[in-house]
């Protein structure tokens, strides 16, 4: 029992440490981040991830650093050259007060009285008060787990719910942004019908989930941001690294400090991501704020990251940053993280400092200690009663210095009178440290850098694949084919497989490449590939009608622009006709006043303008209603080719079994 409230204490005695020490590196990083203004999203959500590691390092690290920056105890040692044995006492009272020294007699009967008695100090609470707060730290990290395994099970559950019937241009958008990005690997795409927001889900193999009904309204251009964003998450691993702050979270439930990071870490997650995306000037900033004001807000989840935000504090804030044109430190704030890791996530202790040994001690101190040697062995042995409770350094001839330990040691010389005038006076408390230079001023931003212009579309490499590619992943495809006609590749199955049939490719003929579980063909027979090339076309023909209908949706997206640069214009020389109008209404009353009466011509020309200036507006906002509704008709036009490429997907892959059943069966299908 009593092995157990030693860990409980020493447990308690963690938490509050951690809980004390994460109090300056909040400060220092909240400073920073206020301080800094060209600080970039990274740097700050690597700083508010080091004060959740501290946290949790404070709690689990098996010892802290000790730094000895306290003045040291000085403790005053006295020689004593005896032959006469000492005992120790036992008493009950000296047991408990060790530092308590009891009187000892002298050789000529006389007794040496101690001095004041000193009370020890344990510095353990009740067992009571520290049972009680272990049980409540334990119910609370509880209820935090609790609350996590049910968003948790959500997860999961939306996860096996989702759906890979992507739409076919969504998918082809997709492979074109992991390459462009430069992705070895990426996660499986998927449509989910329980979110309303792009988010990279998942605790071991993470999946990006698309919201199946918001994904039909959405412009390419809106589409392409999505992905993109979902994808830094994922170069950036952001799913592993997310949970230190969520492990500090439920371990601090009671301190606001392991909140304000939780949140703070996120917020800079995701303005990192949003900066990401705006890289490199293919999207302007007012249409990604608009992306995520369609997006809106979602509770924050378990083992999930999105584009949303979990509240309109935090929205409006990612909309505010969208708005920064400076240009953020890249190599200073690298360093400056790797500065605030080394000084102060590992947890310390500030101690006393060592105190000084006879070898360190100063000549004069070594020559008082070595003329105190002889005189102190001339002097007759002492007697000590049994029930002394003084801890007595006691020395053989030669004499040898008594080692120091926590508090002074007395020791009791049998002579008429103790004579303590020799020892050196205590050495003085170091001074102060000096205190901190300021922190060097801020640069000014630098001037924004006026936008590149467009980069040219880069024509496809030599040898570059064309097609039409369903991808699977490798636990749901038992079956697989690829069929390659020159230049031209329709796979149906996982990457593996489309490199394999690749492989069996010789100077640019016609095959089809079978897989039936670990079986794997080539059939080169012109009929069969002719049979699977007209069960392609439907698919085909729909894809290129799924392209006509994004480029129509660009044309659209290119007519908002315009009305809404038209719109703002207006805007702008309606408000400077009010001030005109209002202007002009107080000189009206001040001529009034004067006796004066003004022209009512100049009021009565400013408010026709105005109006004017109103009904174009109004029709700018019609035909932006009619745009918005043709848009709508394109986005249903393009749901209505997502369902038919999805029902052709399904009957081509029937026909390409059946196919490949009766190439294998006739012997068209050569076994490799």
């Amino acid at each position: 029992m009593d092995a157990i409230s030693l860990l409980m204490q020493a447990g308690l005695g963690r938490l509050a440490l951690a809980t004390l020490q994460s109090l300056p590196l909040a400060g220092l990083v909240w400073l920073l981040c206020r301080r800094l203004p060209r600080l970039g999203a990274a740097a700050r959500c690597w700083l508010w991830w080091l004060v959740a590691l501290q946290l949790v390092l404070g709690l689990c690290w098996p010892s802290p650093l000790r730094l000895p920056l306290l003045p040291a105890v000085e403790t005053p040692t006295v020689i004593v050259a005896t032959d006469a044995q000492v005992p120790l006492s036992t008493d009950a009272d000296a047991a408990t007060f060790p530092l308590a020294p009891a009187a000892a007699s002298r050789g000529d009967g006389s007794t040496v009285k101690p001095g004041p008695q000193v009370a020890s100090v344990t510095g353990r609470a009740p067992a009571w008060m520290a049972w009680t707060l272990w049980f409540a730290w334990l119910t609370g990290v509880a209820m935090m787990a609790l609350r996590s395994l049910a968003d948790l099970r959500v997860t999961r559950a939306r996860l096996r719910a989702s759906s890979a019937a992507v739409p076919a241009a969504v998918v082809a958008q997709y492979r074109e942004l992991t390459t462009r990005l430069g992705l070895r690997r990426a996660p499986p795409l998927r449509l989910c019908e329980q979110i309303d927001s792009p988010q990279l889900a998942g605790v071991w193999s993470a999946q990006l989930l698309l919201p199946a009904q918001l994904l039909p309204q959405m412009s390419p251009a809106a589409i392409e941001m999505a992905l993109h964003h979902e994808l830094v998450h994922w170069q950036r691993r952001d799913l592993f690294w997310g949970w230190v702050p969520a492990l500090a979270q439920h371990l601090f439930f009671f301190h606001p400090v392991a909140h304000v990071a939780a949140r703070e870490y996120a917020l800079a997650r995701e303005a990192a991501c949003d900066a990401a995306v705006l890289t490199g000037n293919r999207h302007a900033p007012q249409d990604y704020g608009r992306l995520l004001l369609q997006f809106g807000v979602a509770p924050r989840a378990v083992a999930v990251v999105g584009a949303a935000s979990p509240n309109f504090v935090l929205l409006k804030r990612r909309l505010t940053m969208l708005q920064s044109r400076s240009v953020p430190w890249r190599a200073g704030a690298a360093l400056l993280v790797a500065a605030v890791a080394f000084v102060g996530v590992l947890p310390y202790r500030v101690v006393a400092a060592a105190p000084e040994t006879e070898q360190d001690a100063d000549p004069a101190q070594r020559a008082n200690l070595a003329a105190a040697a002889p005189q102190a062995r001339a002097q007759p042995a002492a007697k000590t009663t049994p029930q002394a409770a003084a801890r007595v350094a006691v020395a053989p001839r030669p004499a040898v210095v008594a080692t120091p330990v926590v508090q002074a040691q007395v020791a009791v010389a049998a002579q008429p009178a103790v004579d303590l005038d020799w020892m050196p006076a205590p050495p003085a408390p170091p001074a102060p440290p000096a205190p901190l230079p300021p922190l060097p001023a801020v640069p000014a931003p630098l001037a924004p850098i006026a936008p590149l212009p467009p980069v040219p579309p880069v024509a496809p490499p030599a040898g570059a694949m064309r097609g039409t590619f369903t991808f699977v992943d490798n636990d749901d495809a038992r079956t697989a084919w690829v069929l390659i006609e020159g230049d031209r590749v329709h796979a149906f199955g996982t990457p593996e497989d489309l490199r394999a049939a690749r492989r069996q490719q010789k100077s640019g003929e016609a095959l089809w490449w079978l897989r039936d579980g670990d079986k794997r063909y080539v059939v080169r027979d012109p009929a069969t590939l002719a049979q699977l090339r007209q069960g392609y076309a439907p698919l085909q023909d729909l894809s290129r009608q799924q392209s006509e209908l994004g480029a129509r949706q660009g044309a659209l997206g290119g007519e908002q622009g315009k009305l809404g640069a038209r719109q703002g214009e207006l805007g702008a020389q309606q408000s400077a006709m009010a001030a005109r109008v209002a202007q002009l209404a107080l000189e009206q009353s001040s001529a009034a006043l004067a006796g004066k009466p003004l022209s009512q011509e100049r009021l009565q020309q400013a408010e026709r303008e105005q109006q004017a200036l109103s009904r174009q507006m109004e029709a700018i906002a019609r035909e932006q209603a009619a745009l918005g509704e043709r848009q709508g008709a394109l986005g249903q036009q393009q749901g209505d080719l997502g369902q038919r490429q999805e029902a052709a997907l399904e009957r081509l892959r029937t026909q390409g079994e059946r196919l490949g059943r009766e190439a294998i069966a006739s012997g068209k299908a050569q076994r490799i």
